[in-house]
C-alpha cells in the first residue's frame, strides 16, 4: 500500500520489491547521483502526484541475502525472546490466493537462489552465532525440486542450526519431502490448509482440494516433525456446515503434538482478488487509499457469533487448539519469557498443549 503509506507517513520514497536493489539506489538517488526514476521498484510523490518507477525486478543477489545484522541491531534480545534469523530461498509466487500480495510484491515468476548457496547461507548465520533460522519464503515447498535440493544440501553442511518454517502448500507435501526436510534439520513445519471444505478451497483459489489435504495429513502422521496447521474462516462460499466441516477435520486429523490455529474473517489488501471479490458484493466501500485501517471479509452467509462460538468452543475442548486472540493474551510476553530460560526444544507454538495445561492450574488459559 505505498501511496496510502506514503501520503499517511510524509515519508520521501517507498522501496516497493526486493530491498538489497533498491535501497542502495535510493541513497545515491538522495546523495545527488541520480533521480528516483532510475532506481528499481521504487514510490514516490511528485507534488502530490503518486509515481512508481517502471524498473524491472532483477536476479536475485545470493551475497544479500544474509545481511550482517549485527552491524544494526543489538541482537542479545531478539536471541533472548527466541526470534529466528529470517532467509529466503526464493522470490515470487505463481498461486493466485485471492487474498495475498505475495503476487503484487515479488512477481508471479519464481526467482530460485541455487540450493547450494542457500545451505552455504545458513552456515555463515551459525557462523555468526544463530542458532534458529526460519524459511520465509512465500511458499517454502514449491517448486518441489528446489525444496527437496535445498533440503539434501542442508543435510550435507549438518549445522548446528534449529530450521522452521510455516509455509508448506499441503499439495506438495509427501514422505520424502518430509523425510528430506528432518535430515536438512527442519525441527518444526507449517501447513497453511485455510479450509477443509472445497467449496471454500475453491472460493479462495487455493490450487488443491479436500483430498489431496487429506494425502498431506497422511504423510504428516508419518513424520516425527510437529506441524502448525493454519485455518481461515470466513472466505468466499464458507457456510456455517463448512466452517463445522473444517473444525471436525482438524479435531480429528492433527495429532497431540501438532497445533490448529484459526482466524476467523480476512484481511483485504488492495489489489487482491478479494477487493475486487468484495466490492462485487457490496460488503467493502472504503477506497484503497483509505485501507490502512484494516478491512476485513466474511461470507455474508455466514453467522459471525455462531462461528466465533465454534471456534472457540473447540479451542477450549482442545488442548492443542489455538484462535486469533491467544497471540495477543496478555499472558503470552510471560509464557514466552519462561519458555527461554528452559533447556526445551524449540520452536515455542509446538509446546502449546503444556503450556495451556499450566496455565490453566493457574485458571487462566491462552
Amino acid at each position: 500500500m505505498p501511496e496510502a503509506l506514503l501520503r499517511r507517513t510524509g515519508a520521501a520514497a517507498a522501496v516497493l520489491g526486493d530491498g538489497e536493489a533498491a535501497f542502495p539506489g535510493l541513497l545515491q538517488a538522495w546523495n545527488g547521483s541520480g533521480g528516483f526514476h532510475g532506481v528499481p521498484r521504487l514510490a514516490w510523490l511528485d507534488n502530490g502526484r503518486f509515481q512508481v518507477s517502471a524498473a524491472d525486478r532483477g536476479q536475485l543477489v545470493c551475497s544479500s541475502i544474509t545481511p550482517r545484522f549485527e552491524r544494526w541491531l543489538d541482537l542479545k534480545p531478539y536471541r533472548a525472546n527466541l526470534a529466528a534469523a529470517p532467509l529466503q530461498s526464493k522470490r515470487g509466487c505463481p498461486f493466485t490466493c485471492i487474498y495475498c500480495t505475495y503476487g503484487i510484491s515479488e512477481g508471479r515468476e519464481y526467482r530460485l537462489i541455487p540450493p547450494k548457496e542457500v545451505a552455504a547461507a545458513v552456515q555463515r548465520l551459525a557462523d555468526m552465532g544463530w542458532r534458529d533460522v526460519e524459511f520465509v519464503d512465500n511458499v517454502f515447498n514449491a517448486p518441489y525440486d528446489h525444496a527437496l535440493e535445498v533440503c539434501e544440501h542442508l543435510a550435507r553442511k549438518r549445522t548446528p542450526v534449529r530450521l522452521q518454517t510455516l509455509e508448506l502448500n499441503p499439495a506438495f507435501i509427501d514422505k520424502e519431502l518430509l523425510k528430506a526436510m528432518e535430515q536438512a534439520g527442519f525441527v518444526g513445519l507449517g501447513v497453511t490448509a485455510e479450509s477443509a471444505a472445497d467449496p471454500v478451497l475453491a472460493g479462495l483459489q487455493k490450487g488443491f482440494h479436500r483430498d489431496q489435504l487429506e494425502q498431506a495429513a497422511e504423510a504428516i502422521r508419518g513424520s516425527s516433525l510437529p506441524f502448525f496447521w493454519m485455518f481461515l474462516l470466513g472466505g468466499p462460499g464458507e457456510t456455517q456446515e463448512t466452517v463445522s466441516e473444517t473444525l471436525d477435520f482438524a479435531q480429528r486429523t492433527l495429532r497431540p503434538g501438532d497445533v490448529g490455529y484459526f482466524n476467523v474473517g480476512i484481511r483485504i489488501y488492495p489489489g487482491t482478488e478479494l477487493e475486487r471479490h468484495a466490492r462485487r458484493e457490496g460488503v467493502l466501500s472504503a477506497a484503497a487509499t483509505e485501507m490502512l485501517t484494516p478491512e476485513f471479509y466474511v461470507a455474508p452467509e455466514l453467522d459471525l457469533q455462531r462461528t466465533l462460538y465454534q471456534v472457540r468452543r473447540a479451542v477450549a475442548q482442545n488442548l492443542n487448539l489455538l484462535h486469533s486472540a491467544s497471540l495477543s493474551h496478555p499472558w503470552l510476553p510471560v509464557v514466552n519469557r519462561w519458555f527461554s530460560r528452559l533447556p526445551l526444544r524449540g520452536p515455542l507454538w509446538r509446546h502449546t498443549r503444556a503450556i495451556r495445561r499450566g496455565v490453566r492450574f493457574l485458571r487462566r488459559d491462552i
